[in-house]
């Protein structure tokens, strides 16, 4: 049995840290009538609704198209290395400017593929990317170049959980963001 994750961000910081990034995301997109959301599932969806709710609370002229992609690259707490897509995008994203949300960025290895798959197999114009957490002790060599646009939070190299993050479908619907040690 797993016990109860520890704080590491209160909700009320949680909730602070998603409004500043709601934003900086209409301040970065000052000007565009449309706003392409491609959410990575499951862990995206709670951030993907949090800033999307902000967004449109903010300025209700803005249209918000939500996409989502189901991505596996996690078996336990360990990366696997192998990205396999569970669930493909349903309508066309080409020629659009998108952000992708994701709960955290870890090796980087998961992030790059869906770019690279975002801008090759399915030409999108140009892609920002959103994540609440950033481990950048844990990137990869090879993936320190993926630029984060919208950052919550960089955490030490500890298992997260909360907020969308989950340790084996446990804990992601915490408020809060915890570490399981």
């Amino acid at each position: 049995m797993i016990a109860q994750p520890r704080e590491l961000f209160s909700e009320e910081k949680v909730n602070k840290k998603i409004s500043e990034m709601a934003v900086n995301i209409l301040y970065q997109n000052i000007g565009i009538r449309e706003l392409n959301f491609i959410t990575v599932l499951d862990g995206g969806r709670m951030l993907a609704e949090m800033l999307q709710n902000r967004i449109r609370i903010a300025n209700k002229f803005v249209d918000i198209n939500n996409y989502s992609i189901k991505l596996e690259s996690y078996s336990g707490k360990e990366s696997t290395g192998l990205v396999k897509i569970k669930k493909d995008l349903e309508s066309s994203i080409e020629d659009k400017e998108i952000i992708i949300v994701e709960d955290i960025v870890d090796t980087g290895g998961t992030m790059n593929f869906l770019i690279n798959y975002l801008k090759n197999q399915k030409k999108a114009r140009s892609i920002k990317l959103a994540s609440l957490v950033s481990k950048p002790d844990r990137r990869l060599p090879e993936y320190r170049n993926i630029k984060i646009d919208y950052l919550g939070f960089e955490v030490p190299d500890k298992f997260i959980v909360g907020c969308g993050m989950d340790y084996d479908g446990k804990f992601r619907e915490l408020n809060y963001i915890g570490i399981i040690d």
